[in-house]
């Protein structure tokens, strides 16, 4: 092979190696944003897509639901899990 076969495929190389990549933030750019519209980061994925965004971006739902009484895509008329006080939601308990 000559230099100049050797540079163009090098190139070439590059070029799907860019495209890969601009590929591969486009999806999970895409995929975050259809989270963020669903509200649906506290249950499981919607899609595969968003399940693969998860495990790029590292996000993750441990043992199923957060709070079995929560609603995604419902802002503001989330259910409080029972036996819970909504205003200690989120606080550490006091040690």
């Amino acid at each position: 092979m000559e230099l100049t076969e050797q540079l163009m495929a090098i190139a070439i190389l590059v070029d799907f190696l860019f495209g890969v990549l601009i590929g591969v933030v486009l999806a999970v750019s895409y995929a975050s944003r259809v989270e963020d519209h669903r509200y649906s980061l506290l249950t499981a994925a919607p899609n595969s897509m968003c399940d693969g965004a998860r495990a790029v971006l590292g996000v993750y739902v441990r043992g199923g639901h957060l709070y079995p009484g929560l609603h995604a895509g419902r802002r503001g008329t989330q259910s409080v899990p029972s036996g819970r006080d909504p205003g200690r939601l989120g606080k550490d308990p006091v040690r």
